[in-house]
């Protein structure tokens, strides 16, 4: 199949999202589809070796996007200087200082792409569309998110092919957006996706909250399992004594730390467990660094910093020893994931998980046997499972074995391919 996959990396940071889409585009690449990349707003980034993606530049640059936001000069003709900031090399030497990406600072320019041709981005729409012709045509587009939406109508009236939007989560940044932001991007986005053919979602339960986000019949979501690569985390053992509780994500509130941390507070407190704590993941914005030193705060005041210890970001390496040295994985996110790559990720290096019982979390638990589900919000339910795993190392093991095996067969990054080119087939012209 010819294919043109238009995908969104995140800065720096290292997201589940861009591992995704590393993960297919290669295996699709390797499987003998000829596949266009179109890469936007950054390079793709993630914490392991993989080869090169063939993109020569950023269209829609996360530099060029905000100029054209701010300034009308930057709105009304192609500039040199635009070209320049197209460079996957530039981008990423600006990336360097760092930036804000709390929802609450993008609203405004979130909105406007969203709006297409009719956005501070015009210039950039018809940049991807002029390089998406020079390949042209294609048995089918792909989108990573729906948050690059303002494409599809011009993808389906300029080159008349199918459009297939993978759903990666958008639901939750949108919902954190100010308004009158947040009820315009819902707007433009509901509008946008009425030129898409397929959607592509990475689990059932996370499926039914998008039919209704979207305004799409719960038929036009296609279930597919994502993938991790279970070869990369072979050899790990999960850690006996000290018991110890781990977490990998972006450290804010979105992602429920804090709900850990009393989880784990309630076990060393009430149930006088010897247990640490293990932190690893980012920390993006002002807003988080806030939340997290609240959190540190609270460490404090019930006197068991000394048992918690934050990582920071872990590169892949390190990642390793993360997981080697976790006895059990929770990231209780308190929105319903859309894929819950780092759950998968734990699975595969045969960690069990306590998770909340909501989105993509429900799935991996029902498909893979690999741990237990709690009702979302409840510490002392969180708690309770810690507990039962530290007291009872056998069940935590057999679990975790479970998952390794079930997220080796389920979750392969064959069978995710597979199952993306069964949906790609399906609406074909």
């Amino acid at each position: 199949m010819k294919i043109a996959f238009i995908t969104a990396g995140a800065g720096k940071s290292y997201c589940g999202s861009c591992l995704h889409d590393i993960l297919l585009i290669q295996s699709l690449i390797d499987s003998g589809h000829n596949v266009k990349v179109i890469d936007m707003y950054t390079p793709l980034s993630v914490d392991f070796d993989a080869p090169p993606l063939p993109v020569k530049k950023i269209h829609y640059s996360g530099i060029n996007t905000y100029l054209r936001q701010k300034f009308a000069f930057f709105r009304r003709r192609p500039l040199a200087l635009s070209k320049l900031f197209e460079s996957p090399s530039v981008v990423n030497f600006a990336l360097g200082f760092g930036m804000d990406v709390s929802p609450v600072q993008l609203g405004e320019m979130t909105l406007s792409v969203l709006k297409g041709k009719d956005g501070n981005q015009a210039l950039d729409l018809a940049g991807v569309m002029e390089e998406l012709k020079k390949s042209a045509p294609y048995d089918v587009c792909v989108l990573s998110n729906s948050m690059l939406s303002a494409l599809a109508p011009e993808i389906k009236r300029e080159l008349k092919a199918p459009v297939i939007c993978q759903l990666m989560g958008e639901e939750a940044f949108i919902s954190l957006l100010g308004e009158p932001y947040r009820t315009g991007s819902i707007e433009a986005l509901r509008k946008n996706v009425l030129a898409v053919d397929a959607f592509i979602s990475h689990s059932g339960e996370y499926s039914k909250i998008m039919s209704d986000f979207l305004g799409r019949k719960a038929e036009d979501i296609i279930a597919v399992n994502p993938s991790v690569n279970s070869a990369l985390y072979e050899g790990i053992k999960r850690r006996k004594t000290p018991f110890t509780v781990g977490f990998l994500s972006k450290l804010n509130k979105a992602k429920g730390f804090d709900e850990l941390l009393s989880a784990f507070i309630i076990l060393v407190k009430e149930h006088k467990a010897d247990a640490k704590l293990l932190a690893g993941g980012e920390i993006l914005d002002g807003e988080s660094k806030a939340y997290f030193e609240a959190v540190r705060r609270k460490a404090k005041a019930a006197g068991i910093e000394d048992r918690f210890k934050y990582l920071g970001r872990l590169e892949f390496a390190a990642k390793k020893e993360f997981f080697a040295g976790c006895s059990v994985f929770s990231v209780p996110s308190l929105f319903p994931e859309s894929k819950g790559i780092a759950a998968l990720e734990a699975l595969a290096a045969g960690i069990p998980v306590a998770l909340p019982g909501h989105g993509a979390y429900s799935d991996i638990v029902k498909n893979t046997g690999g741990g237990l589900l709690y009702k979302p919000g409840d510490i002392r339910g969180l708690s309770a499972i810690l507990k039962k795993f530290n007291d009872e190392p056998a069940l935590a093991d057999s679990l975790g074995e479970a998952g390794r095996e079930s997220v080796k067969s389920r979750y392969s990054v064959k069978k995710m391919t597979e199952m993306n080119i069964e949906v790609y087939r399906k609406v074909q012209i």
